[in-house]
């Protein structure tokens, strides 16, 4: 909790909290189940909402923002009414004055209060305060070790508030570290009765004790002998020219401590790990090296080892296609990404589109790569909008046009979920659309067509109608007046089919047309616009915006057998159409290691 507090303390820019370290507080067991209203749960609902809104989850003012006034926070009516209308269904009546209250107080302890601390004394006033409020409101008396804990942070507070230089002033940072060795050099120790049972003791707490049974534990170098090596006030340089090596008599003093325990003892067990970081205690190659002096053998002993294994053996999910299942899946309305996710994992199709499960959005994190592709695609329809049905000129007006467009919507989608590095990113996009601009100055376009465009279609399958959605990214007229069906992608482009010699060699498989066809993409879209313009001379491509790279769907030196291309495409898609919809066959898993790692579903199929 104390590292929380600290965290967020160092992380707030003036007013502005980082929202994602104002969450960690928040969310913290003993700060979301205080009783602040008569009721724990009021505050818990209430810590729930608040994070809802500003991952996301809902619409609201204060949603994605990276950093957050708490002010305004405190003035977003859609917490109270969701927080209230939440516990009116738990039968828990409070009004949204009260949910407001509630923050408040909330804003005040943990937040508010410690940002003009300017001294010790201050420091330990609040501190104060901070465990009356958990020890009274909190759940941490249900815990009897808690106490212990709370005693010795008074002791500290006592020491911090009490000492000569308490009104002293101090930056934040420093009052914290000074707070923050205390607390890790604290100690608690364990009572017990020292005349039966178990007793758990450092190694000084044994002196002049005898036991029958000793087990001595952790015996590694770093752990024992534990020598610090730097002394706080006097170099170790100054000591040993001084004559005075402590450390060398703190370690005679611990292994004294150490031999007389285990002399003293009928039965000791002793024990280490002994790994590649780390390695058992000096004082154990010397006990063993008196042993072997005194049977004149290096073989001495054979050590009990203490091993743990853990089998993770794959489950093998076989998800069965009920009738119910396949009726649904013939009433779908399907796209090339839906194929193309059952073509690359079955299992993955059915947690996605058949049980319609998805990853929780969460706007606080950093854009992922899906996130600046959406960016990318709606910039650039943003830009060329314009142009559309017309020839688009690529000069230093568009360029200052476009540029304009670029900071502004990166401004309001990118920036605010980013922290000083959004300028690294916003840079690099600005770079790399500079050399696609470049690019598309140089193809010899005559006309924009069509831009961001959703159409439907349907593709006939066993006398069935099949629908599906798609949105062709941009359709070009060349000069020579063949048409070109351009999808942007924002990484490479390797998702575009291999050429002739390899599809006509596939097995019409799904493993094998998962190497081969790679995506449906490229041939729906080809197919679906030549049948609107039959009479064109048409290919398709992947444009990748990162690399300028360009792939043709079918190869210049294989366009003559493009309706052979397409054909061996069209049967692929209903081999694949065939398996998705035929009960006989399960949805089962694909395990690709540098798939599975990306995968949002990688915790359900184990």
């Amino acid at each position: 909790l104390f590292n929380g507090l600290l965290k967020v303390q160092e992380s707030r820019k003036d007013s502005q909290y980082y929202t994602r370290d104002y969450l960690k507080v928040l969310k913290h067991p003993l700060v979301k189940n205080l009783n602040l209203a008569g009721e724990m749960s009021v505050t818990r609902v209430l810590v729930h909402r608040i994070e809802e809104l500003l991952s996301g989850s809902e619409e609201s003012s204060v949603g994605g923002s990276l950093f957050l006034s708490l002010r305004d926070l405190e003035d977003e009516d859609k917490i109270y009414l969701r927080t209230s209308q939440t516990l009116k269904n738990m039968d828990i009546r409070v009004s949204t004055g009260d949910c407001r209250d509630v923050l408040k107080k909330l804003h005040h302890i943990f937040f508010r209060a410690w940002e003009e601390i300017k001294n010790l004394a201050g420091f330990a006033q609040q501190l104060d305060y901070l465990l009356g409020v958990l020890v009274e409101k909190s759940q941490l008396a249900n815990f009897p070790f808690n106490f212990k804990v709370v005693e010795k942070l008074h002791r500290i507070r006592e020491e911090l508030g009490n000492s000569l230089f308490s009104r002293e002033d101090f930056e934040p940072d420093q009052i914290w570290d000074i707070f923050r060795q205390k607390l890790e050099g604290g100690v608690i120790s364990f009572s017990g009765s020292p005349l039966k049972g178990l007793q758990i003791l450092g190694l000084f707490e044994t002196r002049a004790l005898n036991f029958e049974n000793v087990i001595v534990i952790d015996v590694n170098e770093s752990a024992l002998p534990k020598l610090k090596i730097y002394e706080p006030l006097i170099p170790r340089e100054v000591m040993l020219s001084l004559g005075l090596n402590r450390l060398e008599k703190e370690e005679e003093i611990q292994r004294y401590q150490f031999m007389r325990l285990i002399s003293s003892a009928k039965k000791v067990h002793i024990i280490y790990a002994e790994n590649q970081e780390r390695e058992k205690s000096r004082f154990i190659e010397e006990l063993l090296w008196r042993r072997q002096k005194e049977a004149k053998k290096l073989a001495v002993y054979k050590f009990p080892r203490a091993t743990f294994e853990l089998k993770v053996a794959a489950r093998r999910i076989r998800v069965k296609k009920t009738k119910a299942v396949v009726d649904f899946l013939k009433k779908q309305v399907y796209s090339a990404s839906r194929l193309n996710t059952y073509l690359s994992c079955p299992l993955q199709f059915y947690y996605q589109y058949v049980l319609g499960l998805k990853e929780r959005q969460d706007l606080l994190s950093d854009p992922e790569a899906s996130c600046i592709g959406t960016f990318l695609h709606e910039l650039l329809e943003d830009a060329f909008k314009p142009a559309r049905g017309k020839r688009p000129v690529i000069d230093a007006k568009f360029k200052e046009y476009f540029f304009k467009i670029m900071e502004d919507k990166f401004a309001n989608e990118l920036s605010r979920r980013m922290k000083s590095d959004s300028f690294l990113l916003k840079r690099i996009i600005e770079n790399r659309l500079n050399k696609f601009l470049d690019s598309e100055k140089e193809r010899n376009v005559a006309r924009l067509i069509c831009l961001e465009e959703r159409r439907k279609a349907e593709f006939n399958f066993k006398s069935t109608a099949i629908p599906f959605n798609y949105t062709v990214d941009r359709i070009d007229e060349l000069e020579d007046k063949s048409l070109v069906i351009i999808d942007y992608k924002s990484g490479g482009v390797y998702a575009a089919p291999k050429r002739l010699a390899s599809l006509e060699n596939m097995k019409m498989e799904r493993e094998a047309i998962k190497d081969n066809l790679r995506s449906f993409q490229l041939p729906l879209y080809y197919y679906f616009v030549s049948k609107e313009q039959p009479a064109a001379r048409l290919n398709a491509e992947l444009y990748s915006l990162r690399t300028l790279e360009r792939r043709s769907f079918i190869h210049p030196d294989d366009y003559l057998h493009r309706e052979q291309i397409l054909k061996i495409c069209l049967k692929a898609l209903e081999v694949i159409l065939e398996e998705l919809f035929d009960p006989d066959i399960p949805f089962t898993p694909d395990r690709e290691e540098r798939k599975c790692e990306h995968c949002s579903f990688t915790g359900l199929c184990g």
